[in-house]
C-alpha cells in the first residue's frame, strides 16, 4: 500500500530568506528517509517571484508540489500535517497542526513531522491475544 502524506506550509514566510535553504534541505532529507510519498502544499498571501523559487528547487525535490493563494482549504482537501503561523485559524481538514511564532521554528517543526510520519506509518508489533476462556 502506498502511503501519501500532505504537508502544508506558508511559502511567503520563508521564500527568499536565509531559512529557505535550511527548510527545503530538511524537506529533501525527510523525503529520502521516509518510505512514503508526500505532497507539499504551499500557500501564500502576498505576490512573490515563484519562478526563481521553482528554478532553485525543481531538480532537487521529487515530491508533488501544489502552490495556492490564500490559506483556505476546500472541502475535499485533506492535510496530514499543517505548519502554520499562530494567527491562522484551525481547519477540520487537518490531522496534525503545528503553529509557530517565528519562522526560525519551522525547521524544528519539520523534525516533528518526521517523527509523527515515522510513528504513524511504521509497522506495529502484533501481540497475540491472551486467552483466559480455556476449559480445564
Amino acid at each position: 500500500m502506498t502511503r501519501v502524506a500532505n504537508i502544508r506550509l506558508k511559502l511567503s514566510d520563508f521564500i527568499e530568506t536565509d531559512l529557505e535553504d535550511i527548510i527545503m534541505s530538511r524537506i529533501k532529507s525527510i523525503e529520502q528517509k521516509l518510505s512514503m510519498k508526500f505532497v507539499l502544499y504551499f500557500w501564500l498571501d502576498t505576490d512573490i517571484n515563484l519562478k526563481a523559487f521553482y528554478d532553485r528547487w525543481k531538480d532537487s525535490l521529487s515530491v508533488k508540489t501544489v502552490i495556492k493563494n490564500g490559506e483556505d482549504l476546500k472541502a475535499n482537501e485533506y492535510i496530514f500535517f499543517d505548519i502554520a503561523p499562530n494567527d491562522i485559524k484551525y481547519s477540520s481538514n487537518v490531522r496534525f497542526q503545528a503553529k509557530y511564532d517565528i519562522i526560525e521554528q519551522i525547521p524544528a517543526i519539520l523534525l516533528q513531522f518526521y517523527d509523527v510520519a515515522k510513528f504513524t506509518t511504521s509497522d506495529k508489533n502484533i501481540k497475540p491475544q491472551k486467552r483466559n476462556d480455556y476449559e480445564d
